[in-house]
């Protein structure tokens, strides 16, 4: 007796298309077409209909999330790496800075000042 076993593809990186639905587990939602597994890089870049909705754990090797992308259900997801990007405003953050917990004068510290720019924070998991 033979048994078959269908193994689902795997790819390095896999980024978020979201052209199906929101459900994370939907392989037409990526691109390449497969759910992302434990060696995947991801990557949800804005302007898609549907943003990434995770509802059962998950493993990545990393994840990316692009400024204006979304990202829903984080704490099913074990990544190694999380990288969010956001773009910002800087006369938003000097009127509100309670809202944004980074060091910026220590960023900014120089007379010239940007009025745009790029946030980029990381996250990394502890292992052991």
């Amino acid at each position: 007796m033979s048994v078959a076993i269908n193994e689902l593809p795997c790819f390095a990186t896999e980024t978020w298309n979201g052209s199906v639905s929101s459900d994370w587990n939907n392989a037409a939602n990526w691109t390449p077409a497969a759910v992302p597994c434990a060696t995947s890089a991801v990557i949800v870049p804005a302007g898609t209909v549907n943003f990434p909705t995770l509802s059962t754990p998950a493993t990545v090797v990393s994840i990316t999330v692009e400024s204006g992308a979304s990202f829903i259900g984080s704490e099913f997801l074990t990544a190694g790496s999380a990288l969010v990007k956001q773009d910002f405003h800087l006369p938003d953050i000097i009127t509100f800075p309670h809202l944004y917990r980074l060091p910026l004068s220590e960023m900014y510290s120089q007379s010239t000042r940007p009025q745009y720019g790029h946030i980029s924070m990381m996250s990394q998991q502890a292992t052991g």
